[in-house]
């Protein structure tokens, strides 16, 4: 073997493993910018599912002060078979009377999901209305 067929292999050898450098480097950050990706569409979902459930909170202070005007409010706490995919979430609800519109009241949701995470969504939702009391 000629001393040119060696200098072809050895320039042959460095631009393959040139093209192996930057096709791992470029595979990394296709890799690192997925799952940036995947943790971002993972909050969405999150926060849209604590929206989803403050205003299901509101929702069941407005049925509940429906038949119980003195309903003031709970915590909400759904895991088991009453968890979000899964996931345990918690509702906290407060009732308050509006000082400037008498009959009226103020219902705040706020809804953490999940409800044991570091990474959890927090949403909160208010409803004021009027409440017909009975005599």
């Amino acid at each position: 073997m000629n001393r040119q067929s060696q200098n072809r292999r050895g320039a042959v050898l460095v631009i393959a493993l040139v093209a192996i450098t930057i096709f791992a480097m470029v595979g990394g950050a296709l890799v690192r910018l997925a799952v940036m990706e995947r943790k971002t569409v993972d909050g969405q979902q999150r926060q849209r599912q604590a929206r989803r459930l403050a205003e299901a909170g509101v929702a069941r202070a407005a049925a509940r002060l429906a038949s119980d005007p003195a309903y003031r409010g709970e915590t909400w706490s759904l895991a088991g078979a009453e968890a979000v995919a899964g996931q345990p979430a918690q509702v906290t609800i407060e009732v308050n009377e509006v000082p400037e519109k008498p009959g009226w009241r103020r219902i705040t949701a706020a809804a953490d999901y999940p409800s044991d995470a570091a990474a959890r969504a927090r949403e909160r939702q208010v409803l004021e209305f009027e409440v017909s009391i009975e005599d």
